[in-house]
């Protein structure tokens, strides 16, 4: 193990991280002249943040005149200072605590601007340069040898020293800073976190003092490398990387960046050229070697504070510049963790993780030779940090899969390594800087104890680590964050997608909680990333009172977090639910109600449908409900902020507009909580108004009409046998299907299930009754629903369809799909690939639909006669994907089709819903999401053909020899539970005994059980399955079925308890 030089190692160790001793103020009493020091710096640090606005160099006189209570804190402070001096006057000391006292004490009269006493006590200590090379180190230490510790303290102090020395020497201060740095030769690493602050500092000094307090602009070529500072390229790269710093961007001239950028490249391109011996393994690093560590290190190091910094330094050209490094230097873990970067800007996941695995055996191997001892351990956490957040699943695999060599589970197996070992570094970074969370180990006796309270908002209202005083936006405070929240991401992985039972998904869950929440105890105000994350967290565990609570805090500090915004409306209508005391408001428009009175059941005039209350009188103090309130709300800063960055000619990014699109379809749906879906069907036109201010595009096609018209999806859907799509717009009984194989006089019955009670209203009634009204003889483009969705089509004037005219009546591509869906329902198209293969099918005679449709009565066989088997129906392969323009923003306004269709659906118009459908297929291309939606369209009329677009959905999400399963899996969670609902409800609920979609109950039973697989599986993701009403009720039938008790009562009640506190629409929806 790694052995203490001193009884003050620990100490310096925890002071260099820019953090002091839990126990600091413990020190006051100390009888250590150190410990004094310490506590004596602590003061001045809560000195600086409490009254000096944060602000290290900001002298008193620069203060408000009022600001006695400074002066007086500052005063007080500088006695105690030299009576602790005064005390220890005769007491041998080292050189690093004279060289701190000497620090502390110039700084303390730097800020009472007594420049005198200032410079006084900067001439008590000779400083060199560098520390490293310093021999008074050695010679003043009480201590036998120097740790490594010791000499990076003094490092910190040196330059802190330095700083204070250039602002004593006046106009010469400039010249102190440019000599101090000409002879700056070993850069810092991450982990010497307050010595790079104080470089920062001294940067930030002479910046102010060379621009001639910043009135005149930076050259790169005219004054940067003009300067004396140029010769030593360490200081040069470090500091022109500062002035690129976003807060310096007025005082360097436009040509700055592309100048610097001609040098870097230059400069990397010329070190790729130069030759050199590799090391040899059994001596360490020669100088030339370390050269190149350093270079290395103060490049990457300084050049990740710059924005958009891969068009400085090309990852292509990092790449061959790293590559180049690991043939002149032995196992260096600084190349390889900066290579490891770059292999993942590149995309080039792979390589990446075999880096990263390499990387880890050289930790180990140095820890070993250290004895134990962990050098530049925030280095290590940032790099394990950033690899798990990258190669999670979720990130890896959503957008394409970016591992070409390494399937999900392999991947999956790695993470687990790579957290438990992240998880031991973040455990020896707690020991180090004294870091509280919520739970402790006691090594003594190995139990959990308590260190804070279990509010999950606790961190809101008390501060776990008062002996770090680093604001939440430095990069210390970050980069444990970040590891925190890369350990909840991984775990929230775990949950979706690879929890086996449910003792494993609720520890799985806990831990995401555990570990979003410690994320927020280092930084509670950072990141509206990490809040983000820990409030739908909060919300998706149940927990909806501190989620709402969270989210209202993050908008008064993020008011443009539209994420945000969405979730706090959810989580308001999850506690509207009983809300009925509350007057509605009134609708203002002034239009007829376009719905037949038949499907508004009366409704239409419940509050006055003609604007007038009951007492005859304009009802305008309507009370509006808490989520119309926060919407409308939302809506609003949406709007200013979308004009803001129109009129500053900035560009949104696909996410906001999206998320701001979303917040639209929320508002529609409290619209529909309230007022009913008739209602909310006057306002869906405002969904494609506002579709398309945001997505600005105009989605033409590259191919011309003849090529669409032969490589449309549609028509190729049309020619295969898997879409024998049977009109479902005839409403006649006769098109009902008739099963030859249900036993006329009652041998072999089926049992089959009551609906549920849980449908909206305007079900099956209000759809036979416009039925009655609505003729489907003709095309549905020419009907009353016709001119519904032509509004809405109108509006999408500024999108061109991929293969030409959408809507038009004839139009080859449209009339592909009539006669598709219009083909006739055969028996072959009875899906015996859901039940189990075990099951043996009794012999049956299959015959087209259409001979039946005139029949009144069934036709009967003789048992003995030999009956053909039905086929298993042959699953098409997938259509050949086109290529799109603004793909992005097809797939989004395919989603505002089906989430309309879905409304129409809802209220029983079916035709609106099935015209719906054909645009969602003919702006972007069938897939899964429409074949989805046209089953719940069949689900009653034509249940045959909507057991295929069930059982294509689920073929095509399944498929493993499929070269987008990993994509379909990780970003079709939720359509996949939309369609094991579709199949539920068609099973259990819509399926007719005297029509049935099975043959026998041994058919029926391996079906059931079948669905039960794997609704019991989607059950155990989270918060997916798991948080689904729907899925605990359709499992409830299942268990009253098989007639397991147990199990029927913790679905219900899970159910139930789902159901009382279910809000509008999911708190997780549709994403990108």
């Amino acid at each position: 193990m790694y052995i203490e030089s001193s009884i003050n190692d620990k100490y310096i160790r925890t002071l260099n991280f820019g953090c002091f001793p839990k126990n600091v103020l413990e020190f006051q009493q100390s009888q250590d002249y150190f410990q004094q020091l310490i506590f004596i710096d602590y003061q001045l640090q809560l000195l600086i943040d409490n009254e000096f606005f944060q602000n290290e160099l900001l002298p008193i006189s620069l203060l408000s005149e009022n600001n006695v209570s400074a002066n007086e804190k500052l005063q007080q402070l500088i006695n105690y200072s030299n009576s602790i001096s005064l005390n220890y006057e005769n007491t041998p000391k080292s050189y690093d605590e004279k060289l701190y006292y000497a620090t502390l004490m110039s700084h303390l009269y730097y800020l009472q601007d007594n420049f005198f006493e200032m410079s006084k006590y900067l001439n008590l200590v000779k400083v060199s340069y560098q520390a490293r090379s310093n021999n008074q180190i050695e010679t003043a230490s009480s201590a036998s040898s120097v740790s490594l510790n010791q000499i990076e303290f003094i490092e910190y102090l040196t330059t802190r020293y330095y700083v204070l020395f250039g602002l004593s020497a006046g106009n010469n201060g400039v010249n102190v800073w440019l000599e101090y740095l000409q002879n700056f030769k070993s850069p810092y690493n991450k982990s010497q976190v307050i010595a790079n602050h104080w470089l920062d500092l001294l940067f930030g000094k002479l910046t102010f003092e060379l621009s001639q307090r910043g009135t005149i602009p930076f050259s790169f070529i005219n004054h940067v490398k003009n300067l004396s500072l140029s010769k030593n390229k360490l200081v040069l790269i470090a500091f022109s990387n500062y002035l690129l710093r976003p807060e310096n961007s007025n005082i360097i001239n436009p040509s700055f960046k592309q100048d610097y950028t001609v040098f870097l490249t230059t400069e990397i391109e010329e070190s790729i050229l130069v030759k050199s011996q590799f090391p040899n393994a059994n001596t360490a690093n020669t100088d030339e070697s370390q050269d190149v560590n350093n270079f290395i290190n103060n490049l990457y190091e300084s050049l990740s504070y710059v924005p958009f910094n891969l068009s400085i330094l090309k990852p292509s050209l990092s790449k061959r510049y790293l590559l180049n490094a690991t043939l002149k230097t032995f196992q260096s873990k600084v190349i390889l963790s900066n290579l490891i970067y770059t292999l993942i800007d590149l995309n080039e996941y792979d390589e990446a993780l075999a880096v990263f695995t390499t990387y880890i055996d050289y930790l180990e191997k140095d820890e070993e030779l250290k004895d134990g001892y962990i050098d530049d351990i925030l280095s290590i956490i940032d790099t394990f940090s950033t690899c798990i957040i990258h190669f999670n699943p979720l990130k890896s695999f959503k957008s394409g899969n970016k591992f070409k060599h390494n399937d999900d589970s392999s991947v999956c197996q790695h993470l687990k390594k790579f957290v438990t070992l992240l998880q031991k570094y973040l455990l020896e970074l707690q020991k180090l800087i004294d870091l509280t969370y919520d739970e402790e180990e006691d090594e003594s006796d190995k139990v959990t104890t308590a260190a804070g309270d279990k509010n999950p908002l606790s961190f809101l209202y008390r501060k776990y680590n008062l002996n770090i005083l680093q604001s939440d936006n430095t990069q210390f405070i970050e980069l444990i964050s970040k590891a925190w929240y890369a350990t909840g991401y991984y775990y929230y992985y775990l949950s979706s997608y690879e929890s086996s039972n449910q003792i494993i998904l609720q520890n799985n869950i806990s831990l995401v909680l555990k570990s979003y929440k410690n994320c927020l105890i280092v930084n509670s105000t950072g990141n509206v990333l990490y809040l983000f994350s820990y409030a739908l967290a909060l919300a998706n565990s149940g927990s909806l009172k501190p989620a709402l609570k969270l989210c209202k805090f993050i908008l008064k500090k993020f008011p443009e977090s539209f994420k945000t915004w969405n979730l706090l409306v959810l989580l308001l209508s999850s506690f509207d639910n009983d809300n009925s005391d509350v007057t509605k408001p009134i609708a203002n428009h002034t239009s007829m109600n376009i719905l037949p009175d038949e499907l508004t059941n009366g409704n239409a005039n419940a509050h006055g449908g003609d604007g007038l209350t009951a007492n005859g009188g304009n009802d305008t103090k309507s009370k509006l409900r808490e989520p119309e309130k926060f919407i409308n709300k939302a809506l609003n800063i949406a709007g200013l902020y979308t004009l803001k960055h129109r009129q500053r000619n900035i560009k949104l990014t696909v996410e906001t507009k999206y998320e701001i699109l979303q917040l639209k379809l929320t508002q529609l749906a409290v619209l529909e909580s309230i007022h009913g879906s008739q209602y909310m069907i006057d306002y869906l036109s405002e969904v494609f108004v506002l579709y398309h201010e945001l997505f600005e595009v105009n989605l033409s096609s590259s191919s011309s009409n003849k090529n669409a018209a032969n490589q449309s999806s549609r028509q190729f859907g049309a020619s295969d046998k898997w879409s024998h799509r049977p009109s479902f717009i005839d409403p006649s009984p006769n098109a009902k299907k008739n099963n030859p194989h249900h036993n006329i006089n009652g041998k072999d019955e089926l049992q089959f299930f009551d609906a549920p009670k849980l449908s909206i209203a305007n079900d099956a009634d209000s759809i036979s009754d416009l039925n009655k009204k609505q003729s489907r003889t003709g095309s549905i483009i020419g009907g009353v629903g016709g001119s519904r969705v032509e509004k809405l089509k109108r509006l999408s004037t500024t999108i061109s369809s991929k293969e030409g005219p959408i809507s038009r009546r004839g139009s080859l591509l449209y009339n592909s799909v009539q006669q598709k869906i219009r083909k006739s329902d055969s028996k072959n198209s009875v899906n015996k690939s859901f039940a189990a293969d075990t099951s043996e099918s009794p012999q049956q005679h299959l015959e087209d639909e259409n001979l039946h449709f005139n029949q009144q009565k069934l036709q009967t066989y003789p048992e003995e006669q030999q009956i053909s088997k039905p086929s298993k129906p042959e699953y098409i392969k997938d259509p050949p994907r086109h290529q799109h323009d603004n793909l992005i923003e097809r797939k989004i306004l395919q989603q505002v089709w089906l989430w309309t269709a879905r409304v129409f659906l809802k209220v029983g118009l079916i035709d609106e819903c099935e015209q719906c459908i054909v645009e969602a297929e003919t702006i972007y291309e069938p897939n899964f999401k429409t074949y989805t939606a046209l089953g719940f369209l069949t689900s009653k009329s034509r249940k045959f053909l909507s057991l295929q677009e069930f059982e294509r959905s689920l073929e095509i999400l399944t498929k493993k020899d499929n070269s987008l399963a990993s994509h379909n899996k990780f970003n079709s969670k939720y359509d996949y539970g939309l369609t094991l609902l579709g199949l539920s409800k068609l099973f259990l609920i819509d399926d007719d005994p005297k029509n049935s979609l099975f043959i026998s109950t041994k058919d029926l039973n391996s079906g059931i059980i079948r669905l039960k697989n794997l609704l019991e599986d989607y059950s155990l993701t989270w918060p997916y399955g798991y948080n689904n009403p729907e899925i605990w009720f359709y499992l409830s039938k299942i268990y009253e079925f098989i007639d397991d008790k147990i199990l029927l009562t913790k679905s219900l009640w899970r159910c139930i308890e789902l159901e009382d506190k279910r809000p509008v629409r999911e708190f997780i929806f549709d994403e990108l």
